[in-house]
């Protein structure tokens, strides 16, 4: 499942490799400022639309795509009631296949609507367990997509045990935390924070831009004891976290499917993440799950390459240089250096997705981190 803001976005990852595309679309009605965590207000996450979401489904599924809306909104309310189900409502004629869905409020009103969509738990469910995924599925959801913070045999065992198809986040966007419960992002959206200039955030790896969340804020750490500095880090985030090494282990816990994050994604990385992650799960499908690991990390890590020209600071050059400069860039600075924002951002910290809870700790080698701190 690979995530869309717009028709381009769609007609780049479905070619990509998508089986099913998901998207947001913002509300047409005095509440499109409404942009609490997961609220429908306008934003680069949501389509503009309706009118969007059906040139969407439409050339979706003359590819034999299905087509997912969220309608995560955190709560519901009497005065919100009547714009979710005119909302609903205008997703549903539009003929999409389902419903990502993260509130029991908007459960209910879905349901008294009686629209005949798939119905899928969101992750804002905080579903861990086969007990919680058995009660979503006794109030109609016919999948449910975990909580993060789960180990692969956490998530082998929920498989095991459920009735229904269990869906998984497998590359980019993560949370400390537990994602349903936290409300931090609501600060991100005040004045106070965006007057703090000096407020960055960034990756150990080097890339920096606006604070947005005080989890993602870089804090200067001491030793408790020696009272000596240690560094600067964003020691509360789990934002970009990756679970491509882990693949083939993933797909054989059994799971039904495999969720890319990034509704706010440009397409370059929209279309990226979804080539590799098709590329890597045909290459183990296609070796019957015996899929050696020598071959397996070498295509990996030439898939690297991609991700890190779509992801890493290369992307700044590439959003302003015509195509020969582009070109003449990547030849030069490839082989030298082109992992490096991948292996420091990723790999070196082992900031991977299968982590116990709460968050994977940084972990770097003392000359680096010593580096980093001169610098």
């Amino acid at each position: 499942m690979a995530p869309v803001n717009s028709l381009e976005g769609a007609s780049r990852v479905i070619p990509a490799g998508a089986d099913e595309v998901y998207c947001g679309v913002a509300l047409p009605t005095k509440y499109r400022s409404f942009i609490l965590y997961r609220g429908p207000g306008k934003s680069s996450a949501q389509l503009p639309s309706y009118s969007e979401l059906e040139k969407i489904v439409k050339y979706a599924h003359d590819e034999g795509v299905k087509v997912i809306v969220v309608v995560n909104e955190p709560f519901m309310s009497d005065k919100l009631e009547k714009e979710m189900k005119n909302h609903v409502a205008s997703i549903v004629e539009k003929e999409v296949d389902g419903l990502i869905i993260g509130d029991i409020g908007v459960l209910s009103i879905v349901k008294e609507m009686d629209v005949d969509v798939q119905l899928i738990a969101s992750t804002y469910f905080v579903s861990m367990n086969s007990e919680t995924v058995e009660f979503l599925r006794s109030l109609g959801f016919s999948r449910v997509v975990l909580e993060r913070h789960l180990t692969l045999d956490e998530i082998s065992e929920i498989v095991k045990n459920s009735k229904v198809d269990i869906e998984v986040f497998c590359y980019y966007g993560g949370c400390s935390n537990i994602n349903g419960n936290c409300y931090l992002y609501h600060f991100g959206t005040t004045k106070f924070w965006k007057a703090s200039s000096e407020l960055k955030t960034g990756s150990p790896g080097g890339r920096v831009r606006p604070a947005l969340t005080p989890c993602r804020f870089l804090y200067d750490i001491y030793d408790v004891n020696t009272k000596s500095y240690l560094g600067r880090w964003p020691i509360m985030d789990a934002f970009t976290i990756c679970s491509l090494c882990h693949l083939p282990a993933l797909i054989r816990t059994g799971v039904a499917g495999l969720k890319i994050v990034g509704r706010f994604l440009d397409v370059l990385k929209q279309e990226t993440a979804t080539r590799v992650i098709r590329t890597l799960v045909d290459k183990i499908w296609s070796e019957g799950g015996r899929l050696k690991r020598k071959s397996f990390h070498k295509l990996l890590s030439e898939l690297k390459r991609d991700l890190n020209y779509a992801f890493g600071p290369l992307s700044l050059i590439r959003q302003e240089a015509s195509k020969e400069r582009r070109r003449i860039q990547l030849e030069t600075s490839r082989l030298k250096n082109l992992h490096r924002f991948y292996q420091d951002t990723f790999c070196k910290p082992q900031r991977c997705f299968f982590a116990p809870l709460l968050n994977a700790p940084y972990r770097y080698e003392p000359s680096i981190v010593k580096s980093r701190v001169r610098s």
